[in-house]
């Protein structure tokens, strides 16, 4: 399961889940992953951040609402060397 997970790393997320025969929902930052888990970071700009750890066999649907921001400075490939004068 964490093989394709590995591209919406960073994403804001919605997440439903199961527990206790109880259905949950919860949005937030996909932060991490394992083999076994999934972290969702809540309010991850602000002081009271939530830390959220959701095992794969609770999961029952993971929405991507929006990608992260990307800056303008950051390259989409990589620059070519200059040549070497000698």
């Amino acid at each position: 399961m964490t093989d394709w997970l590995e591209k919406y790393r960073g994403y804001e997320i919605e997440i439903h889940y199961l527990t206790d025969n109880s259905l949950y929902s919860d949005r937030g930052h996909l932060t991490d992953f394992s083999s076994r888990w999934v972290e969702i970071t809540k309010n991850r700009s602000r002081r009271n951040e939530e830390i959220l750890v959701v095992p794969h066999s609770a999961i029952r649907i993971i929405k991507i609402l929006t990608a992260p921001e990307r800056s303008a400075h950051s390259l989409l490939r990589p620059a070519a060397a200059p040549d070497a004068e000698e």
